[in-house]
């Protein structure tokens, strides 16, 4: 995935629970930083992948935002149900 791409997933995230998931941030320091940390996690992800798995967890879970945890943590647990 791209980092333009990842920018999106974080863009759809905020949407999704306002006043609980900020993106983006207040400054562009953050903002890296931010980004940084989420590339370095699902960066090696294809972007649908990732981006499905927001919107199932969105679902799932609609009064708090996934952490960055439990969305590798669903990717992961689809792409072993495939095997």
């Amino acid at each position: 995935m791209k980092k333009a791409e990842l920018i999106k997933i974080l863009v759809f995230l905020s949407n999704a629970y306002p006043r609980k998931f900020k993106f983006p941030l207040k400054t562009k320091r953050d903002n890296k930083e931010f980004i940084e940390t989420w590339y370095d996690f699902l960066g090696d992800y294809d972007y649908l992948t990732v981006k499905n798995t927001a919107k199932k967890l969105i679902i799932r879970k609609t009064e708090w935002p996934p952490t960055l945890g439990e969305v590798v943590k669903e990717i992961n647990r689809n792409q072993l149900k495939i095997f």
